[in-house]
């Protein structure tokens, strides 16, 4: 599985995934590729109870102008939950985070 995008030019956030409250994505190999936002250029986690699990998965090429070039875990208290085995994280770019944002928790 691939994916790769562009964010249309006029939009910042409309390339990535946004996990919401609760929200659960589960992505077994594959990449994600070539996204641009201003905040996590592949996956935002915004809420609690938002969760993310990936196995085997590219991350490359990414960028946000802020926080998180592949993902970012929000700004919120118990915002999300993040697990990563064997994927691996590849010219992805942020003002802070190049690859991964944890905004709080640990």
């Amino acid at each position: 599985m691939r994916f790769d995008y562009t964010t249309p030019q006029g939009f910042d956030e409309l390339s990535r995934v946004e996990l919401g409250e609760n929200a659960v994505l589960a992505i077994k190999g594959g990449t994600l590729s070539g996204s641009a936002a201003k905040t996590a250029g592949a996956a935002y986690l915004t809420a609690p109870g938002a969760q993310l699990y990936t196995d085997d998965v590219l991350y490359y090429n990414n960028s946000a102008t802020d926080n998180g070039g592949a993902f970012s875990i929000g700004y919120s208290k118990n915002a999300g939950y993040v697990n990563v085995s064997g994927s691996t994280f590849s010219a992805n770019s942020a003002t802070r985070g190049g690859a991964i944002m944890l905004n709080y928790g640990s």
